[in-house]
């Protein structure tokens, strides 16, 4: 999952121009809080937040992609096999709760697929693997 890519590829495609991002930082040095606004064409297109300057990237990048009509990338693909990922209770809490603030007018099940989409994203982002279900 690379949506800046992603979102940069679509836009050269379309011939729309390279977007451009703005981010800026709030908040204590120990704890900030970023804000990326990403325009295209003098317009924008996207706005998203986190707690790292890539992870707001990520979120505006997103935002754009869906509001100029990109399918947003599938999550993981899974084999045959049934796979497991590790619970980590406060990152899966995070995913949720970014999940449902991106999507305001989601419905509870597309808030579950990007929290689940975001969930893996990061685990595998960790260099974290599923493990095989047992049979």
């Amino acid at each position: 999952m690379n949506p800046k890519g992603d979102l940069i590829e679509h836009c050269r495609a379309e011939g729309l121009g390279e977007p451009t991002f703005e981010s800026t930082a709030s908040g204590p040095s120990h704890q900030p809080h970023f804000l990326c606004v990403v325009q295209l064409q003098g317009r924008e297109v996207g706005r998203g937040e986190g707690r790292s300057r890539r992870e707001a990237e990520r979120a505006a990048s997103q935002a754009a992609l869906q509001r100029l009509g990109h399918p947003l990338p599938a999550a993981p693909a899974v084999t045959d096999r049934a796979v497991r990922w590790p619970i980590y209770a406060e990152l899966l809490s995070n995913a949720l709760i970014v999940a449902h603030e991106r999507g305001e007018d989601a419905s509870l099940e597309q808030v579950r697929v990007d929290a689940a989409r975001l969930y893996q994203g990061l685990l595998s982002d960790l260099g974290v693997r599923p493990e095989p279900e047992d049979e």
